[in-house]
Order: C-alpha cells, then structure tokens, then sequence
C-alpha cells in the first residue's frame, strides 16, 4: 500500500476512534492524524464493530472513521448500529469500496456525516471531510439541542398558563368561600422545600432508572406524595403547578438534552401522580361509606 502524503489543510485537535480491520491501512490513519505536529489528534484504534461499540459506552469522541466491511459486521447494518450507539455530537465518517456508493449514499441518509472513498483516499482529503464532519454534526446538535429547548419552553409556558388560570379561579374561590390552593396553604417557602423538591427528585430518579435500567420503581415515592397532597385536599391544578414549577426549575438547571429528558419523563410521572391521588380518593371515599353504613332490621331486631 502506497503510503499517504502528510499534509493537513485544516489543524486541529479531535478525539477520532478508527474502526478498520486492515493494519496497513489503520497505521496510516495513525500517521496522518497523530504524526504531524500541527494537527495534534487522539486517534483510538479497534477492528471490529463488537470493540467499537464497547469502546462508545465509555467515551464519546469526536469522530468515528467507519469501515463499513469489518469481520463481524458488513455493509450498511454497520453504519446503522454505530449511529445508534454513539452519543451526539459525534461524526461518523464511513470508508467505502467504489462500486459501493450507492451504499454510502444510503448510510448518509440514515445520519452519517460523510464518506471517503478507499481508492481516492489521500492525506488531504481525509483530514478535510473528518473536520468538515466533525463540524457539522456539532452544528446539527447544537441546532437540535435549541429546537429541543424552544419546545420545552413552548411546553412550560402552556402548563404555566393552564397553572396561571387555575390559580385565578381558586383566588376567587378562596374569596368566595375561604377555599385556597395547596401553595397558598403551605406558603411558598415550605411548598417549594417540602412538595417541589420531592416531585423533582421522584422526576430525576425517574429519568435515571429509565435510561439506565428501563425500570419503574419510582411508584412507591409517588404513592407517598399523593398521599402527602391528598392529605392537603389537594386536586388536578395543584398537580399541574407542583409538576410545572419542578420542570421549570429542572430546566433553569440542566443542560439541554438532561431537561429535554426530564420534561419528556415528566409526561408520564404527572399522569401516574394524577392515578395515585385519584386512588387516594377513592379509597378514603369507599373507607368511609363503610364506616358509615345504616343498620339493618336484623341488627335493630337484636337490640
């Protein structure tokens, strides 16, 4: 093999993971990004996709350069099974055979940055459509990332709307016949100590069992604080203040993908709270209709 031409248009640094079963050409690889001085690179190779997708789990590098035949794994189910395993905003760059170019135009549309063509490779072009790649997978994240944070806003205004116009209905009910909302009652500094704090810590706990095990064991702190909202009289608003005011202070202090997940968990959390204080209710209710049962002739027969 006809060693490479070191020569780098566009320096810089990256952390590129290589996944190339061919020594020669990996080698090279290395020589061109780590070799030359002004282009200083971290450059990890493996040479299969089971390697490559164990090494993901525990880093996220900036690029990954692809070859789409390895011994484990070939053609397009490839490039599909690296793009579900690496974290945003890692490039994938694949290598491709010339009579494959319809299948790297099909691996670009399932969401790789670019390709390079085996035969045409040179020093020059490698280093340019990984740069090129690199830049504008960050880009596409980071446009996805403020699409993600004007939804969540959008989603919080609605809820804090729906909040705000409930809350003016208890006012006037508060006036009308001494009624008042759960945070009027406990005042704001034990609302937010006491019941915002719980729910944001059951929301993230959530949000973490989900990711990580698929799990839901966070039933038993929400039986615990509708049964602590039921006690309060609480209804539909207060759940729907408690769950916007969490999500809003979530928000205000995660980063983008953390509070996108957080809001998007928040949507079944606050429907099982709505179950468990529904179940509260119905409990109580079915609890003191017995205990306030009428006598039956036979009893007043045995009196």
């Amino acid at each position: 093999m006809t060693a490479l031409p070191v020569t780098v248009e566009d320096p810089g640094s990256i952390d590129l993971l290589v996944v190339e079963d061919d020594d020669d050409l990996a080698a090279l690889l290395e020589q061109v990004f780590v070799d030359n001085p002004d282009y200083a690179t971290s450059v990890a190779r493996v040479s299969t996709l089971s390697d490559a997708l164990e090494h993901v789990e525990g880093s996220t590098p900036d690029a990954v350069l692809l070859d789409l035949g390895l011994p484990d794994s070939d053609g397009l189910m490839t490039a599909r099974r690296m793009l579900e395993a690496v974290a945003p905003p890692t490039a994938i760059v694949i290598f491709t055979a010339l009579r494959d170019q319809g299948m790297a135009s099909r691996a670009l549309a399932l969401g790789v940055q670019d390709y390079v063509v085996k035969e045409d490779m040179t020093s020059p072009l490698v280093t340019r459509v990984v740069r090129y790649g690199v830049t504008r997978a960050q880009l596409v994240h980071e446009l996805e990332l403020a699409r993600q944070g004007e939804a969540r806003e959008r989603e919080l205004r609605r809820l804090e709307r729906l909040a705000s116009d409930q809350q003016s209905t208890t006012t006037v009910s508060a006036a009308m016949i001494g009624d008042q909302s759960v945070a009027q009652r406990l005042g704001p500094t034990r609302y937010d100590q006491d019941l915002v704090r719980e729910y944001l810590r059951i929301l993230r706990r959530s949000l973490d069992e989900q990711a990580y095990r698929g799990q839901d064991t966070v039933d038993a702190d929400l039986r615990s604080l509708a049964t602590v909202l039921g006690f309060l009289g609480a209804g539909p608003r207060d759940v729907i203040d408690l769950h916007t005011r969490s999500l809003r202070e979530a928000v205000d202090s995660l980063d983008g993908l953390r509070a996108t997940g957080v809001v998007e968990e928040g949507r079944v959390v606050v429907l099982q709270l709505m179950g468990r204080l529904v179940s509260y209710y119905r409990d109580r209710a079915v609890g003191t209709a017995r205990g306030n049962s009428t006598t039956t002739p036979a009893d007043k027969d045995q009196t």
